[in-house]
């Protein structure tokens, strides 16, 4: 595709590539670091140290934990929580706990943030967001609806079509993750040279 993408991976973590023209550009904006854009300075912890990032809202290990503090659940390996985990975490969620669905809602809130950021700052023609963290969009979508109307100005938000594709996380991560060494390979040969 000829123009911008960006795309945001929730997961373990929370990323970002950006392909230009069809190739993955290295250096575009500070993608891969989105995941530790602040929310609140005050708020949850983040692995990176810090408290308040998107990731510390959104990414599996923080949702898990901040679960665990009043649901009985199996403790994670190394704080990060299976595959396995996480479906059952989904699942005690649709049961409808309110403690749950505040959880989901901050998680939308904070996808939001990391879409209205990438809009505002590189202005991309898509915004893809993908990973197996969005197999819980649907318990996210109005709040994050409703955070990402407040947060990006309208004809801009117009302007970018946002597609959520949980299941192709892996083929889009490895494909961008390939696409991005391979100019990053380039890059460090012709700075070497």
């Amino acid at each position: 595709a000829q123009g911008l993408s960006a795309t945001i991976m929730v997961g373990h973590g929370v990323g970002m590539g950006v392909v230009l023209d069809g190739e993955a550009r290295w250096g575009v904006g500070a993608g891969s670091e989105i995941g530790h854009v602040k929310l609140a300075p005050d708020g949850p912890q983040c692995r990176c140290g810090q408290r308040g990032c998107i990731e510390a809202y959104l990414a599996d290990y923080a949702l898990y934990r901040d679960a665990r503090t009043f649901l009985d659940l199996p403790p994670a390996a190394s704080q990060q929580p299976s595959e396995a985990q996480m479906a059952l975490l989904r699942e005690r969620a649709l049961g409808g706990d309110p403690r749950l669905e505040h959880l989901f809602r901050q998680a939308g809130r904070a996808l939001a943030e990391a879409v209205a950021t990438t809009i505002s700052v590189l202005r991309p023609h898509h915004v893809i967001l993908a990973g197996p963290g969005l197999k819980a969009f649907d318990m996210m979508r109005r709040a994050y609806e409703e955070r990402l109307d407040q947060a990006v100005l309208p004809w801009l938000l117009k302007s970018t079509a946002i597609h959520v594709r949980p299941s192709e996380s892996v083929t889009i991560v490895d494909g961008m993750v390939r696409r991005t060494l391979r100019v990053v390979d380039r890059h460090h040969m012709e700075t070497t040279e």
